[in-house]
């Protein structure tokens, strides 16, 4: 815990201040992976025994990970049905879970799960990948 507790957390107002939808996607993903990473074993450990929290810090945690994705949603200026998709595929991107499975249980990288659900997230919303582009180029 107190390792945890050492490490920076996430810093949606830096996001916040990020108009690019890829880019503000991006640096919230690098933030929050990178804490996951630093965190691994107590954030295993919390969201495993999420239920059994007082009931108080169930509430703070899900609706702060239900504020980073809306935060990283914001800027898609796209349909109501393609939001709702974009939406979702969002909040699982933000999820300890899906970082721990991809990352830590298949071995990616953080740079490269974050492509991976970047371009997915991209692909939903029906843009194409700003920076897939400029490195194809």
């Amino acid at each position: 815990m107190v390792r945890l507790l050492r490490r920076k957390p996430p810093s949606p107002d830096t996001w916040a201040a990020i108009k690019d939808p890829e880019e503000r996607l991006r640096a919230g993903l690098a933030d929050l992976y990178q804490y996951f990473r630093g965190g691994a074993d107590m954030l295993s450990n919390v969201y495993r025994d999420i239920d059994q929290l007082p009931a108080g810090r169930q509430h703070f945690l899900r609706d702060r990970d239900r504020g980073h994705a809306d935060l990283l949603a914001e800027p898609f200026h796209i349909s109501k049905a393609k939001r709702r998709v974009v939406r979702a595929l969002i909040g699982h991107a933000v999820a300890f879970s899906t970082w721990h499975s991809v990352c830590h249980d298949q071995g990616l990288t953080d740079a490269e799960a974050i492509d991976a659900l970047t371009a997915a997230i991209l692909a939903a919303s029906g843009a194409s990948p700003l920076t897939v582009r400029r490195r194809g180029q």
